[in-house]
């Protein structure tokens, strides 16, 4: 998707779920009760089953067909990618007219526009390449030696995330996967750590 571009922006829109109204049949499903009576959402709130993926159709609905034009979306995140400033310029004004049409806010503290690198979605972006961002791999190389199951299963996620960037994953990460089995003693040594180089 983002073969051959040198222009990137990214933009990320505020509050994302909070945007979209609650349906007013299910706004009592929400529902507070405090001291001060009962009170209802009127806007998505975090921590619902189905925000995320509500949020990602009517962002899929509202930047429908733009993919072909280096224009994609995640959830709240979007990126835009170009080979020239101006073509960047046109793509941004399409961007800016659905957004509008939409009523969807942008939080521009978050977003970063005509950059020649830039971060999205955990990997550093810029012409060619896509990279594991380093302020997460600096979170991985430090991380402490797991003390049980549910912080190896955490690691491996972590790391797991970035998987297309360590040759033989699966076969360097076994050691730990090993651990995490229910039938297997978790028992920390040198035969666990395996080679995750990052």
């Amino acid at each position: 998707m983002l073969s051959g571009a040198r222009y990137f922006t990214s933009m990320d829109l505020t509050s994302g779920f909070h945007q979209m109204k609650m349906h007013p049949s299910s706004a009592h499903l929400t529902g507070i009760s405090t001291e001060f009576g009962l009170f209802e959402f009127k806007r998505r709130p975090f921590g619902l089953k189905n925000p995320s993926a509500s949020f990602q159709r009517l962002m899929s609905i509202v930047l429908a067909g733009l993919s072909e034009l280096q224009i994609n979306v995640y959830i709240d995140d979007v990126i835009v990618a170009s080979k020239t400033v101006q073509e960047h310029l046109q793509k941004l004004e399409i961007v800016f007219q659905r957004l509008t049409a939409a009523n969807l806010k942008l939080k521009p503290s978050k977003c970063s526009f005509l950059q020649r690198q830039i971060t999205y979605l955990g990997h550093t972006v810029k012409e060619g390449l896509v990279l594991p961002d380093n302020k997460n791999l600096d979170s991985i190389r430090k991380a402490l030696p797991p003390k049980t199951k549910k912080q190896v299963r955490s690691f491996l996620g972590l790391t797991g995330f970035y998987r297309r960037f360590i040759p033989n994953y699966s076969k360097t990460a076994l050691p730990l996967t090993q651990l995490t089995k229910e039938t297997s003693k978790f028992v920390w040594g040198r035969q666990n750590r395996g080679h995750l180089r990052l």
